[in-house]
């Protein structure tokens, strides 16, 4: 997922929130001129909301072009991943065989990292709502409108 990364922020206080778009976007903010788009990660793993608090962090990522930020809980640190200890994850689940596919091994095996596929964060249509949203182009309802058929769970 690191290539993936340009940087990590923290959450602002206030965020300018979008009208009709669905409930794991958060809004937009002005990162240094530029508009992003905010979502929530636990929001769109099916999760409860929780109270902004110090530990979020805003993970900003490139995605086909696209940047968008992905509020996460926490990060407890950046580690660079050789090749060499990464292996294909346990299939639990669809899902999870898509979103976390790989597995990094540490340690003989005493830790475990699961390695998030960032392409699979978003499909194609909501990554072509948000790129719309932020460059201002969109003129009509947001398609991705907060239903929970709209939110992959």
């Amino acid at each position: 997922m690191v290539e993936f990364v340009q940087e990590i922020i923290r959450v602002p206080e206030e965020m300018s929130r979008v009208p009709k778009t669905a409930d794991f976007i958060e809004g937009l903010v002005n990162l240094r001129g530029t508009v992003l788009p905010v979502l929530d990660m636990r929001v769109r793993f099916g999760l409860d909301r929780i109270d902004r608090n110090e530990r979020q962090r805003i993970l900003v990522l490139n995605l086909d072009g696209i940047r968008a930020g992905f509020i996460v809980d926490s990060l407890s640190e950046v580690l660079r991943v050789s090749r060499s200890v990464v292996e294909t994850s346990p299939k639990l689940s669809e899902e999870q065989s898509r979103l976390m596919g790989q597995v990094a091994k540490f340690d003989g095996g005493k830790r475990m990292i699961f390695i998030l596929d960032a392409k699979e964060l978003l499909d194609e249509h909501e990554l072509d709502t948000i790129a719309k949203r932020s460059a201002g182009l969109s003129t009509e309802v947001d398609p991705i409108a907060a239903t929970p058929s709209s939110v992959q769970q």
